[in-house]
């Protein structure tokens, strides 16, 4: 299988990474690739104007944590649920919002081992675009308490570029995303008690959604990224 990897990056022309982490790790494991033009250009994330508008003058009354990415393991789903015992405690009225959890047995048994208060947990069926644009509008904060290596996340992405603070884990394309303290909080992964203590004082942070748009949309610009993508290609021709 190795020998067919490196036949495969002999055989191309350059390569792409949707992260500097994503090109660092390639790098450091397939050296290899040191010898092909890499690029890091970022996903081109593109929100319609009348979604955003309606995100940054959406007026939170509710402390309501949205958690989009998933069931995996890796996600850190179990995590989360550890952290969110302890926050309710303090934050009694909080509410977690689960995407694609609706009718899932397995998230049941979750919560009900963890010993999650199951009132405090709304759980959704899984989300078009636009109903997806409109709960991240809706929501307080959007937490993604992953365990392993994200190459680049389309949750933080698209929550920061509607102007809704996350709360993630520092690991990997995450770090690139989240601008601690000024667009969300960063956490160490894997500590569900950390992960409590941030939400609680992000919960309890006044964000201003304009600014946190402002900066996002500056950073990751998507007509940026087709730019560099154009530039790539066009450096084979």
């Amino acid at each position: 299988m190795h020998n067919k990897i490196r036949q495969a990056i002999r055989s191309i022309d350059g390569f792409i990474a949707v992260s500097q982490c994503v090109k660092d790790l390639h790098v450091l494991h397939e050296p290899l690739l040191r010898d092909k033009p890499i690029e890091v250009i970022y996903n081109p994330v593109a929100i319609p104007r009348e979604y955003i508008e309606n995100a940054l003058n959406t007026q939170i009354e509710s402390k309501t944590i949205f958690y989009a990415s998933g069931f995996q393991a890796v996600k850190g789903i179990h995590i989360l649920l550890e952290a969110f015992k302890e926050v309710i405690k303090i934050e009694k009225d909080a509410k977690l919002l689960i995407t694609r959890g609706l009718g899932d047995p397995g998230l049941e048994n979750l919560i009900s081992k963890i010993g999650v208060n199951r009132d405090s947990i709304i759980l959704l069926r899984r989300l078009t675009k636009p109903e997806l644009f409109k709960t991240y509008a809706k929501s307080h904060i959007v937490v993604i308490p992953s365990i392993w290596p994200e190459p680049l996340s389309n949750i933080a992405l698209e929550s920061i570029m509607l102007g809704v603070p996350v709360v993630a884990s520092e690991i990997c394309g995450l770090k690139e995303i989240i601008i601690n303290n000024e667009i969300g909080y960063l956490v160490k992964p894997g500590d569900p008690y950390e992960l409590a203590e941030t939400l609680v004082k992000a919960l309890n942070t006044r964000w201003d959604r304009k600014k946190i748009h402002l900066i996002a949309s500056r950073r990751f610009d998507p007509g940026k990224s087709v730019e560099q993508l154009l530039r790539f290609f066009e450096g084979f021709l």
